[in-house]
């Protein structure tokens, strides 16, 4: 072990008056354990690690809790723990929920606990035999360990008592009711201001996890099948909210960070229960008419604008738009938009919010949004030369969620882009780089953009995008497949086969025009992902065609990654040495895909 980290733990008693200091020999086991953990995919070795740790911290819950390598171990192993390990854990933390809260390195397990208990709460499967199985080790069944920092499916199909079940509900009640009771006390403070936020989201069945690249999923338990939300859950949701409602100091709320986050978490808990419209419409109100001014009062537009005056009040502003009925929304769009619709679509800073008003558009909106495409439409050239591609995108996915404007979009993007009339079979390039095509003409090394990828995804979803198909399929084999190649360029494949709109014929013309060009396809590893998608679609013959080129060229197909899995998937190797025992197996595959 490094003299350095022993000496670092060493060291975290002069610093915290003893509170985090651990054994040396502790500190080593629970190194080792974190070095294990991550190579380690055994559900059951994950459950009995978690005990052993633990188990080891048995009446030092605290030093273990505060100390900052312990914790992250803590926080990783609770989810494996057994019943009966996370109800000593949880019950000796409990006493000193003043002290953890707001420290650093405990309030992250604390924040686990919260997460645990919640899915073990809502778990959907339950021991029907109490004295039956008690010893046996938790998830037994499930052998593969999820690479998540939360184990979801996992706590959730946990064969538990009921009697667990219950304690694992109170605890998400007793930890909710000890932020609720101190809300005004930690709501400024950071990582007790973060334990609220998860509280309320827990009690409204949402819960995030840390996945592959630390990225954080949301994972709402009401899609779950058999989930249910306690009542007592939904009724603490409320009282969060009745208690901010009646501060003195509300209206300022909207305009600091830490205390915006918190209103933000209960518009998106509040929407995900179903008994809360009225408390979530009683919330986006008052925020309108203290924070953001009353519409009823005589304002001046420089007022209208409060909504847009810092980060925070307009992160709130889109989470209001995003979780409101359509009625509020048309009265946020009326009264913080419309006047000014294009000021803010010129903003390098409000042209967001836009981007969330039109995302939030429902079927009941099409004439609000009619009235933005009008407003919208002549303004593309305007938007694709400031940058502002993101509202752009946002129009076009409205146009295919709401089935309106769809022909009107593509006319008004090509025009924009210099692609109108007999240019129009020349559009594929001008769309995914953005970029008119005078432009272009002139240029050389310009790369696919992501919005402009993204646009000829949805455009694939239109009712008759077919002015781009015929574009699409006019275009060389080479360019096509130098698309398909690129990270972006991809899943624009993906759109084009996923499409409803999109005949069989159209399918079959693009696989067949990118003959000669399967082997470049096949070296790439984003062109092999399209190949293989290709061959799955495409028809006994026109397989044979792909892998008969292949096959010319084993050499340079194995000289790859990605040419090696296409080979082995493929069978390629199979045709170079029989045809027609690969023809055999091709026919057996298909029956049994028929099947």
């Amino acid at each position: 072990m490094d003299d350095k980290e022993i000496k670092y733990n060493n060291h975290r008693e002069r610093h915290t008056g003893g509170i985090s200091k651990i054994p040396t020999e502790d500190f080593i086991y629970i190194r080792e354990i974190n070095k294990s953990r991550k190579h380690n995919e055994d559900d059951e070795q994950q459950v009995i690690m978690a005990d052993n740790v633990l188990e080891t911290c048995r009446d030092r819950e605290m030093s273990f809790v505060t100390h900052p390598v312990a914790s992250k171990a803590l926080e990783a192993l609770l989810s494996h723990s057994s019943p009966e390990v996370f109800e000593r854990f949880t019950t000796a933390l409990m006493p000193n929920l003043r002290l953890l809260v707001n420290e650093p390195s405990a309030s992250f397990v604390l924040e686990s606990c919260l997460k645990v208990g919640t899915l073990r709460a809502v778990s959907t499967k339950t021991q029907q035999k109490s004295d039956e199985n008690v010893d046996e080790p938790a998830a037994k069944k499930k052998k593969k360990f999820e690479k998540v920092s939360l184990c979801v499916d996992y706590n959730l199909k946990l064969d538990i008592k009921h009697s667990h079940k219950v304690y694992c509900q109170e605890l998400v009640e007793k930890l909710s009711r000890f932020m609720l009771n101190n809300l005004e006390d930690y709501i400024y403070e950071g990582n007790a201001n973060h334990l609220i936020r998860t509280a309320v989201l827990c009690l409204g069945g949402i819960v995030t996890q840390k996945t592959v690249f630390q990225k954080t999923e949301t994972i709402n338990l009401k899609q779950q099948k058999e989930v249910k939300i306690p009542e007592s859950w939904e009724e603490l949701v409320k009282e969060f909210t009745i208690r901010l409602l009646a501060w003195p100091q509300f209206p300022e709320l909207a305009f600091a960070e830490t205390s915006s986050v918190i209103l933000q978490t209960l518009c998106k808990s509040l929407k995900n229960l179903e008994n809360q419209d009225e408390t979530i419409k009683k919330l986006i109100k008052k925020v309108m008419k203290e924070s953001f001014k009353d519409e009823s009062e005589e304002s001046t537009e420089s007022e209208d604008m409060k909504a847009f005056s810092s980060p925070s009040s307009l992160r709130l502003l889109e989470t209001m738009m995003e979780c409101c009925e359509v009625k509020l929304l048309h009265r946020i769009y009326k009264k913080y938009f419309k006047q000014k619709f294009m000021e803010l679509c010129e903003s390098r800073e409000l042209n967001f919010a836009v981007q969330r008003l039109i995302d939030a558009l429902k079927i009941e909106s099409k004439e609000i949004f009619e009235e933005i495409f009008n407003t919208l439409s002549p303004e593309i050239t305007k938007l694709l030369q400031i940058g502002h591609t993101g509202v752009v995108l946002s129009l076009c996915k409205a146009c295919e969620r709401l089935g309106v404007k769809q022909g009107q979009f593509i006319q008004s993007l090509l025009k924009s882009l210099d692609c109108s009339a007999d240019k129009a079979n020349k559009c594929i390039f001008p769309i995914i780089y953005l970029t008119p095509l005078t432009v272009l003409e002139s240029q050389e090394d310009v790369e696919i953009t992501l919005h402009g990828s993204l646009i000829l995804q949805h455009i694939f979803q239109f009712n008759k995008p077919i002015k781009i198909i015929q574009s699409l399929l006019e275009m060389k084999p080479q360019d096509i497949a130098n698309i398909f190649c690129d990270q972006k360029g991809s899943r624009i494949a993906d759109a084009y086969l996923e499409s409803k709109f999109i005949g069989e014929k159209s399918r079959e013309k693009l696989v067949k025009s990118l003959e000669g060009m399967y082997l470049k396809m096949a070296l790439s590893k984003n062109g092999s992902h399209v190949l293989e998608k290709f061959y799955n679609l495409s028809s006994d013959s026109q397989k044979e065609v792909i892998v008969r080129e292949l096959s010319e060229r084993m050499n340079q197909l194995n000289s790859s990654v990605s040419g090696r899995i296409i080979n082995y998937k493929f069978s390629v190797e199979c045709y170079t040495r029989n045809i027609n025992q690969w023809k055999s197996f091709l026919s057996k595959s298909s029956q049994r895909y028929a099947n």
